[in-house]
């Protein structure tokens, strides 16, 4: 997830910003500063609706699915 803070310049890259899933995996903190209370209200519903998402993605990946045949 690619965010940047209320103190980012315009010029600075994205890549220290993101959150990835190994931080979180290796419980790293994720301080992240926001320019007021609405803006992280929003990010924290942001970041529970990717997590939400992610997981689906994984149990809709964890199972192979059946083998059929389709007839042409």
């Amino acid at each position: 997830m690619t965010r940047r803070p209320a103190t980012a310049k315009v010029d600075d890259h994205d890549e220290p910003f993101e959150l990835q899933v190994r931080d979180i995996l290796n419980g790293k903190t994720d301080r992240f500063l926001l320019a007021d209370p609405s803006a992280a209200k929003r990010y924290q519903d942001a970041l529970l609706e990717t997590l939400a998402q992610l997981k689906l993605w994984i149990s809709d990946n964890a199972e192979i699915g059946d083998d059929f045949v389709v007839e042409l």
